[in-house]
């Protein structure tokens, strides 16, 4: 009893109940958490149809290639799930392929000659709206973590303002990464990403996406998944790590035992 409330009142002395620290480490540790990825296609005019293909192919390529088990198996817990969808915008959005649960190479392979099957729209580069779009499907299938995943040669040209667009996604709880291709002004990328809470990644052109987008995904689950994560406690505001939580809790005791020293 004794030790308890020692515990009792160093965890008053942080301003935290233990509920709260019992509830916020617990949260940490549950599996059974999915991961929704929405990846999202240009399809502009500015692409020209050989690269369009070349960008399809990547994915195809990516995903029939023991995609589980090279970047779903390394990176997510047991009981954990991972669902994706595609898109393709252009001046609108065509949601191309459903939400589909990648369960294993097999899932993943059938997945993959989905691109296959994707025509290009063309058109004028509306992201505001595939990033809209995206977000909105994320939320309402109320996923654990949320993650739009695009892929573009160019700056926004039509719609409404992407990044505003991003920040309202970040605001639901979705993450927006993004892949630029080519001379793509990578000062819009950063201020894309900054405002959905991701980070963005370069090819130098088409030939090379494959390269960049493999990587992308795989920090992109591994990122979401918790095969590596070391939990910690949010706490107003702020993150404790469990390293800083044991540093505490051995200054709370040398205090306790000066304490007893001292009035001997």
């Amino acid at each position: 009893m004794k030790n308890d409330r020692i515990v009792h009142n160093f965890y008053k002395i942080l301003g935290i109940s233990t509920l709260a620290i019992g509830v916020s480490i617990g949260a940490a540790n549950v599996s059974g958490k999915s991961l929704g990825l929405a990846l999202v296609l240009d399809g502009s005019g500015s692409i020209s149809p050989s690269d369009f293909a070349l960008q399809t192919g990547a994915y195809q390529s990516i995903f029939q290639d023991s995609f589980y088990t090279n970047y779903v198996a390394p990176s997510m817990e047991s009981g954990d799930s991972l669902y994706m969808g595609v898109y393709q915008f252009s001046t609108g959005v065509v949601r191309e392929v459903g939400y589909t649960r990648i369960d294993s190479d097999t899932s993943a392979y059938a997945f993959g000659s989905e691109f296959s099957k994707i025509s290009q729209q063309y058109g004028a580069t509306n992201t505001a709206a595939a990033t809209n779009m995206a977000a909105s499907d994320l939320v309402a299938n109320k996923y654990t973590n949320k993650v739009i995943d695009i892929s573009t040669d160019g700056v926004p040209t039509y719609g409404g303002n992407a990044i505003t667009a991003a920040n309202q996604a970040k605001q639901q709880g979705v993450r927006v990464n993004a892949l630029g291709v080519g001379g793509i002004d990578t000062n819009f990328l950063q201020q894309f990403t900054k405002a959905g809470g991701g980070f963005y990644s370069t090819a130098p052109d088409f030939t090379e996406f494959s390269n960049a987008l493999s990587k992308k995904l795989t920090r992109e689950i591994k990122s979401s998944g918790n095969a590596s994560a070391v939990p910690e406690i949010d706490v107003a505001g702020a993150t404790l790590g469990i390293p800083l939580l044991a540093s505490l809790m051995l200054i709370f005791r040398e205090r306790k035992r000066n304490r007893r020293v001292s009035s001997c």
